[in-house]
């Protein structure tokens, strides 16, 4: 599935259940450790920052968007089950042209 905007991509990851919506956080003091929080887990949720303290209505931030296989391989537009084989296939020349 390809998606034409990071919009898509969240409204997708919000339909599947692994989006965590937060509202009203402070930019300086809360989004940084929430996120820390949200990488703890091996599963941990897409995190969107809506109404963030000091922004106009309309300023997000979207944390931890490829945290797990399943998200990395829906934004590149791959089937979970194909992602390790596509990862190799893209990391294997680069490896070769290191050695």
């Amino acid at each position: 599935m390809n998606f034409d905007s990071l919009r898509d991509f969240i409204e997708e990851v919000e339909k599947s259940g692994e989006c965590r919506v937060i509202e009203g956080a402070e930019w300086d003091l809360e989004i940084g450790y929430i996120t820390d929080l949200g990488r703890e887990t091996a599963d941990g949720p897409l995190i969107l920052f809506d109404k963030i303290k000091g922004y106009p209505p309309g300023y997000r931030v979207v944390s931890n968007m490829y945290d797990t296989r399943r998200r990395t391989a829906l934004g590149l537009g791959y089937h979970i089950s194909h992602l390790k084989l596509r990862l190799f296939l893209l990391v294997v020349p680069l490896c070769m042209s290191c050695a």
